[in-house]
């Protein structure tokens, strides 16, 4: 099973359209939380180097990996 998570629309829209076999969610993943140890493994791409004028981007990393940790019951990417 096959979870897909994005902020962007139109990145779900696509990604259901491509691959109609796996769930995709518009979630912001640090607000809106699953339960911990909803997934075997948590991927993380082309977020992690995101700058946001106005937003300290060591801190905000720090939260993805620790709630891609929480996430997790085998390891993060």
């Amino acid at each position: 099973d096959y979870t897909g998570v994005d902020i962007m629309p139109e990145f779900i829209e696509k990604a259901r359209a491509t691959h109609a076999d796996a769930r995709f969610e518009l979630r912001d993943f640090l607000e809106q939380k699953f339960e911990a140890q909803s997934f075997d493994w948590v991927v993380c791409s082309q977020v992690l180097n995101l700058r946001i004028p106005g937003v300290d981007s060591k801190a905000l990393v720090a939260n993805f990996l620790s709630e891609m940790f929480r996430l997790a019951r085998k390891g993060v990417s």
